[in-house]
C-alpha cells in the first residue's frame, strides 16, 4: 500500500513525464491525468509533495495552471453532468406509471442533494450510482425512473470523459 505522499509524487511526475515524451501512449494519459491533478488538494496543488531525499516535486508551472484553470471548466462540465438530475419529467423513464410520485421524488432528490453539497464539485466523473440507490430509500423514485436516471448519468460521463482534452484546452 502507498501512502498518500506517495500517490501524489507519482502522480506530479508522470504529468511531468507525460508532457515531456512524445509518446502517443503518454499523450493520451494527459488529460486524465490534469483531471488527477485537480482533485488534489490545494496545498499539494501549489506546494507540491516531498520527495524521498527531502527536497520538493512540484508541478511546470504550465501544469499548475493548467490544473487550476482546469478545475474551474471541470465546475461547469459538472453542473452540465449534473442536469440529469434536475427535476423535469423528460429525465423520468417514459415506462414510469407514477410520473407525479416520482417527480415529487425527484425534486427531493434534488433538495438533498443540494443541501449534502453533492452537485457542488469539481468532479464531473464521480459515480453517483451509490448516493441514489442509497439515498432513494429516503425518496421512493421507482426503479424504472432510478434506472433511467442513472443511465442519464452514464450518458453524461461519456460526454464529459470524450471532451477532457477539451477541458485542458489540450490540442488533439
Amino acid at each position: 500500500m502507498h501512502s498518500r505522499s506517495e500517490v501524489q509524487f507519482a502522480l506530479i511526475r508522470l504529468i511531468g513525464v507525460a508532457r515531456a515524451i512524445s509518446a502517443p501512449e503518454l499523450k493520451d494519459m494527459i488529460p486524465v491525468l490534469f483531471y488527477l491533478g485537480t482533485q488534489l488538494r490545494d496545498d499539494v496543488l501549489l506546494n507540491g509533495v516531498l520527495r524521498g531525499d527531502g527536497s520538493q516535486a512540484r508541478l511546470h508551472s504550465d501544469d499548475l495552471r493548467t490544473c487550476i484553470e482546469g478545475r474551474a471548466s471541470l465546475v461547469a462540465a459538472n453542473t452540465s453532468a449534473m442536469l440529469c438530475f434536475r427535476p423535469m419529467l423528460k429525465n423520468l423513464s417514459r415506462r414510469c406509471t407514477s410520473q407525479n410520485a416520482c417527480f415529487t421524488s425527484l425534486v427531493k432528490m434534488v433538495c438533498d442533494g443540494m443541501e449534502e453539497g453533492v452537485f457542488a464539485h469539481a468532479d464531473p466523473l464521480r459515480d453517483m450510482t451509490e448516493w441514489v440507490k442509497e439515498g432513494n430509500s429516503r425518496w421512493h423514485l421507482c426503479g424504472v425512473c432510478v434506472d433511467q436516471l442513472l443511465m442519464n448519468h452514464s450518458e453524461a460521463h461519456k460526454a464529459v470523459w470524450e471532451e477532457l482534452a477539451t477541458v485542458f484546452h489540450l490540442a488533439p
